[in-house]
């Protein structure tokens, strides 16, 4: 079911974050730094992305994202991972090119019970993406990717996986967490869905506590910024958000 909130004319409240000063202010207690670091970097991708528009959270991956996009969008839709259920189908009680936006994060890995069923269904995810988002509307989806650090320790200890050449799939606190290579990922996309950016986050700190050290954890930091819109870098994220826009038929003639 598919919560919708709509946002009002009161000047929005103090939040943790602004996209025109992503890096943080010392206030309330965060739960590690490294989480807290790639919420940080998704949001600000997301948010550069909402003013004004009508917005699906599919997922609802980083939940207190929801409260930053409401504040600045004309609508505000959110579709709980709970609600996508686990089969190899996805199906959104949604009209056609209802958004303008459509963010996707923590979720797309996550879904079906198994190797099979997770591919089916993140599949018909995004091509009821398609079909909920309108033309030229854009969608921003995450997934995670085996070319990184991460990815790679994960293969170690699951070397069958990679031997056969398919996607990562391990097991997880989610259930399973698959991960998809770009080119995977590319060839999962509907026709009307076409790749405009690449944003690669969580590229080379992969332990809360480097992020601790004086001088070297906000060097770490940084770098992470600096990095995660780098055309050749950004492909090392263990996080991926890609940026989607819809061709329609008008548009692609």
């Amino acid at each position: 079911m598919a919560r919708v909130k709509r946002s009002t004319n009161a000047p929005p409240r103090s939040i943790e974050i602004v996209p025109a000063d992503p890096r943080p202010r010392q206030s309330a207690p965060r739960r590690d730094r490294l989480t807290d670091l790639v919420d940080r970097m998704t949001a600000d991708v997301v948010l550069s992305h909402v003013p004004g528009q009508r917005v699906l959270d599919l997922g609802r991956g980083i939940r207190q994202l929801a409260e930053w996009v409401e504040e600045r969008a004309a609508s505000l839709s959110v579709v709980d991972a709970s609600d996508l259920g686990r089969g190899a189908d996805v199906h959104l009680a949604l009209p056609d090119e209802q958004f303008d936006l459509i963010y996707c994060v923590r979720t797309l890995p996550h879904l079906g019970r198994d190797d099979e069923t997770s591919i089916s269904a993140a599949r018909s995810l995004l091509a009821e993406t398609a079909r909920v988002l309108r033309d030229d509307g854009t969608a921003l989806i995450g997934f995670d990717n085996p070319r990184s650090v991460w990815g790679l320790y994960l293969g170690l200890r699951n070397p069958t996986t990679v031997v056969e050449g398919g996607p990562l799939v391990v097991d997880s606190d989610r259930g399973l967490t698959r991960l998809d290579t770009l080119g995977r990922f590319k060839r999962m996309l509907p026709r009307s869905l076409h790749l405009a950016r690449l944003h690669g986050i969580r590229i080379a700190v992969h332990a809360p506590s480097l992020l601790a050290i004086p001088v070297l954890g906000s060097l770490a930091e940084r770098f992470e910024w600096f990095a995660r819109d780098r055309r050749l870098l950004s492909t090392f994220g263990a996080h991926m958000l890609v940026e989607l826009r819809k061709v329609g038929t008008t548009s692609a003639s």
